[in-house]
């Protein structure tokens, strides 16, 4: 199965438009997986409990360049 991989980033204001676009996209991915996709959506709410050597921005970083290079 291919990953693809969507970082969502925004600033605290838009939460509720980034929870919003969670909702709307987790669903479609049924229609997806039987076309062998799975997009895998992370939003900045997944890093709250994080366990981190480094700096929070690290961890936003990787799963940045993550995002870029789909399996």
């Amino acid at each position: 199965m291919r990953t693809i991989k969507i970082f969502l980033a925004s600033s605290s204001e838009l939460q509720d438009e980034r929870l919003l676009f969670e909702i709307s996209i987790n669903p479609r991915n049924k229609s997806w997986i039987v076309k062998d996709i799975f997009r895998d959506l992370v939003i900045w709410e997944d890093f709250i409990d994080a366990v981190s050597r480094t700096r929070s921005q690290d961890e936003y970083n990787k799963s940045i360049r993550d995002s870029a290079t789909c399996s």
